[in-house]
């Protein structure tokens, strides 16, 4: 009889410990980056007007600051391309370690 009590025992015992196992989430993936609405709206400079009355120095001096708004655009546009490229970038590789860590989980 007290084998069978103490086999009803174990038999408990093993029912509550499998109970206690920790259940892990799986991580979800990350987005890709977003660029708000109103820096891609962000428009460049508009070039400056020639009218018909300038001079020569005036041409010169309109020339020069369209020159250098559109280098300040360009650089603008290569920041937030470059910018974008890095972040999925490192998302894709933050979502691959993942989805190795994930089907660890799985098993």
């Amino acid at each position: 009889m007290k084998p069978l009590f103490l086999r009803a025992g174990l038999a408990g015992l093993a029912l509550l410990a499998g109970g206690c196992t920790t259940v892990l989430p799986v991580i979800p993936k990350l987005v890709p980056c977003e660029i708000a609405a109103a820096q891609l709206q962000e428009t460049c400079a508009a070039p400056g007007t020639i009218g018909p009355d300038v001079t020569y120095s005036d041409v010169i001096g309109v020339a020069i600051a369209d020159r250098k708004n559109l280098r300040l655009c360009a650089e603008k546009n290569r920041f937030l391309v470059e910018s974008i490229n890095a972040c999925n970038a490192a998302i894709a590789e933050h979502n691959k370690k993942l989805d190795a860590i994930n089907s660890q989980i799985a098993k």
